[in-house]
């Protein structure tokens, strides 16, 4: 992280005057410079700098602000990006706080030999023309293939950002055979076609993007391998592209995994900007339809698009194929933490919250670790923090503890192999970073309003979904002269519609009021015993109680509320608590279900890298 007083001083230097004129061509007018906009097509000029007030303003597409906004919008590049660009162009020096090793990639060699005539009667085979694999700078090669293993005519999909080459996706000519340039960045295809523009189309493959160039759309991307793979990582650095656009068509393949990219690209882009290419019935993908009809299809398909459904009005057009769906194949399940014992009784969905809620040093917080851990490692869920009893670096050794299964620390009398070595440390450390995100608690707004919208935020950048807000009582109320239990009724609600908005599961952690000891025992609390309202109960969908029975040595997980019956059931889980190895263990034999598909630790590791720069959001 760039220390504030640099990123001041940066500020306090950067003027539109300098930097803006370096990549658009400007005109002098009196005091102002002026030019066509960059963002959008025009034929008058109407993009404006102001000298006095240090902003750009663009009147027919109204983007504006300073010069670190252009830089973001037009280069594509994030807030610290813009900071580093202009203060090596101003010769600031800077140092980074705990500075992260960045991943490295490699850039691959040009291919640039000319397509053989098989791949280009391949293409006609399809309804593309030499006129767009031109355009589109598709070019060929002779090279290694992993399915054939041998060395086959292949077409070079070239990945360009800014005009620089930066992947090649190979594909053989004579069969479905794929490989991308090795350890080279994962970005867009075509990325280049969305500067400047308004709307665009997403498709799920390069022969779709060219076969929407074929029929006369220039704004159409690609993702870089397919609809395969829970995470879209190679869309976090490029988010902020959406943020300019009126609308994003989304066009992928008419088949699940088509649609369930969809769903999660409108998830992060955003539901209201989205629309939804309709597909023949009888045609999968785009270019399906361009080789079994003809090009005027294939618009008038884009030009029927439909939103998705609009919040808070439904109809039966909308929700029909949901209820047959319950009819023939039975309520959507949930997913589980691979513990049988606990999955029997509770499963989580998206769009749903659970309150946790236990009597303070019972371990709470310690279970839902376990619970974000595994719904990561299990099913690909990434989390948004925010915790404002822990603190940041500890937190993170608390997560490594419930990823790797031992302690973080040394335990008197505890053997070797239970603590973590030095690889798992590193792996762990380096999985943390990619899916658990923080929020800096002492640097937002920490009313409800400001933490959702920072969950939000997360959301569209990371992909996160589920978030932690630990505990309720740090959330900032701010009354407005209704009851206590009428503003946390309207707080409850605003959670679960954030939730059903962003298909996110939320954990809410509340802690109880004092409760009575009875023969030096305290008694069980219960979800109306949160401090503040009855709501707590009454509109969460999920509830747990956390119980630690220091006689018994055990912990009591108690379900005490499941919404939805085929969820779960509730009842009560009991759990040991390995001093040695800071794990819960079930009780009963035989809980856990096979292992999971999270790979093992790596060995050889460099030195662990912590903190990390920008951990915190």
């Amino acid at each position: 992280m760039i220390n504030p007083e640099i990123i001041q001083e940066v500020k306090q230097k950067a003027h539109v005057f300098d930097i803006i004129p370096l990549h658009v061509q400007m005109k002098r007018a009196g005091k102002d410079l002026v030019s066509k906009c960059p963002f959008h097509d025009e034929n008058t000029p109407s993009f404006k700098l102001n000298n006095r007030d240090n902003y750009f303003k663009c009147f027919g597409c109204n983007a504006g602000g300073d010069v670190i906004e252009f830089l973001m919008k037009y280069k594509h590049w994030g807030y610290m990006e813009s900071i580093r660009y202009l203060a090596n162009h101003y010769g600031i020096e800077f140092t980074e706080d705990t500075p992260r090793e960045k991943k490295v990639y490699t850039k691959p060699t040009p291919r640039t030999d000319n397509l053989s005539p098989q791949a280009i009667a391949v293409f006609a085979n399809r309804g593309i023309s030499e006129k767009t694999l031109n355009d589109m700078k598709v070019t060929g090669c002779t090279t290694w293939m992993p399915k054939g293993k041998d060395n086959t005519d292949a077409i070079c999909f070239n990945y360009f950002r800014d005009g620089k080459l930066i992947n090649i996706k190979f594909r053989a000519v004579a069969e479905k055979d794929f490989m991308m340039a090795k350890d080279a960045e994962l970005l867009l295809y075509n990325i280049d076609s969305l500067k400047g523009q308004k709307s665009c189309c997403i498709v799920e493959g390069e022969i779709d993007t060219l076969t929407l160039y074929e029929c006369g759309f220039k704004s159409v991307v690609s993702v870089p391998n397919g609809a395969s793979g829970r995470n879209l990582e190679y869309l976090d650095d490029y988010m902020n592209i959406f943020d300019f656009m009126d609308k994003v068509y989304i066009f992928t393949d008419n088949d699940p995994p088509g649609t369930e990219l969809k769903n999660e690209l409108a998830r992060r882009i955003g539901f209201e900007k989205c629309l939804q290419v309709s597909h023949l019935p009888d045609c999968k993908d785009a270019n399906e339809i361009l080789t079994k009809y003809n090009k005027k299809t294939v618009q008038e398909a884009i030009k029927h698009s439909i939103e998705f459904p609009h919040e808070g009005v439904y109809s039966l057009s909308d929700l029909g194929s949901k209820v047959y769906d319950f009819y023939n194949v039975g309520y959507p399940k949930g997913v589980g933490i691979g513990i049988n014992s606990f999955d029997e009784h509770l499963t989580f969905r998206l769009g749903q919250w659970t309150t946790v809620t236990g009597i303070p040093s019972h371990g709470k917080s310690e279970f839902v670790n376990l619970i974000l851990a595994k719904l990561c490692e299990l099913h690909g869920w990434k989390s948004g923090i925010c915790s404002f009893e822990n603190d940041v670096a500890i937190h993170i050794t608390q997560l490594q503890e419930k990823i790797v299964g031992k302690s973080f620390n040394p335990i008197k009398d505890q053997q070797p192999h239970e603590r973590m070595n030095p690889d798992e440390f590193s792996w762990s450390l380096d999985y943390i970073h990619n899916n658990f995100f923080f929020i800096k608690t002492n640097e937002i707004d920490v009313t409800i309003d400001g933490i959702l919208n920072k969950a939000a935020e997360l959301v569209k950048r990371k992909g996160i979904k589920v978030f932690l807000i630990d505990p309720w009582n740090y959330i900032e109320f701010q009354h407005t002269g209704e009851t206590e239990t009428i503003y946390i009724s309207k707080t409850l609600t605003k959670i679960s519609n954030f939730c059903t908005k962003y298909g996110v599961h939320i954990f809410l952690i509340a802690h109880p009021t004092k409760m009575p000891r009875v023969n030096g025992k305290y008694e069980i609390p219960g979800l109306y015993n949160i401090s503040g309202s009855a709501h707590f109960k009454n509109k969460t969908f999920n509830g747990i109680v956390v119980y630690r029975d220091f006689v018994k040595m055990t912990t009591e997980i108690i379900i005490e509320k499941v919404k939805y019956f085929w969820l779960g059931k509730m009842g009560t889980v009991e759990f040991t608590y390995n001093m040695n190895t800071r794990q819960y263990e079930p009780s009963l034999p035989n809980a856990f279900e096979p292992p999971p598909t999270l790979p093992p630790p790596p060995t050889g590791f460099q030195t662990p890298r912590l903190p990390y720069k920008d951990e915190e959001f």
